[in-house]
């Protein structure tokens, strides 16, 4: 059984077990081929998304995935798959289907921001990141790009912080899968070294 770690814990109070996981991104949708963001709007997959899926390879480990459609369609692909909420990407409110606000997305991420009828930038990070900490053993999770963005500038993170050059950059094509190391030294209080706040 997992660990229950509550949405907005701080994640300080989590005992990391070393393992590894993967992380996929769910295949593409109509959105993704027109540029469009998607956040928790609910797109199917595309016959391309469809396509993808079909050659994605199953990783080894408990299989979870986000609960918005085209992640359990993705999933389906690799087994049976336990959707949770707590892979979802970050609310982004107003701004899902839209195209060209990216800078403005990007400025809401850096000062810890809310998208109008989103949620706060460190409410998504302590859902997803709370969830990977829960794990006990090695998995597999079928969640969206932000998800994927966060994991990798959280694994390279240091004291310093969190390189926000690996955060914001846009190189995760969909159906694209990354294996991660969780150690037992990983920064927890992630709301300090993103935000400057004790």
């Amino acid at each position: 059984m997992r660990k229950h770690v509550t949405v907005g814990q701080t994640l300080r109070e989590c005992c990391i077990k070393p393992m590894q996981i993967h992380l996929v991104r769910h295949c593409s949708t109509e959105f993704n081929a027109d540029g469009r963001l998607r956040g928790w709007m609910d797109p199917p997959l595309s016959m391309q998304g469809l396509k993808e899926a079909r050659a994605l390879a199953r990783p080894s480990g408990a299989l979870y995935c986000s609960d918005l459609l085209r992640a359990r369609m993705t999933a389906v692909f690799l087994g049976t798959a336990a959707p949770k909420f707590e892979l979802r990407p970050w609310h982004i409110g107003e701004f899902a289907g839209q195209k060209g606000v990216h800078e403005q997305l990007v400025e809401l991420q850096k000062t810890n921001g809310t998208p109008p009828g989103g949620e706060p930038y460190i409410e998504f990070v302590e859902r997803f990141l709370g969830f990977v900490c829960s794990l006990y053993e090695p998995s597999v999770l079928v969640t969206h790009f932000r998800n994927l963005k966060l994991m990798q500038a959280w694994v390279a993170a240091d004291c310093e912080g969190l390189d926000w050059d690996v955060l914001l950059s846009n190189n995760v094509e969909t159906g694209s899968t990354f294996a991660f190391d969780l150690r037992s030294d990983l920064i927890l209080d992630l709301r300090s070294i993103l935000f400057n706040t004790a």
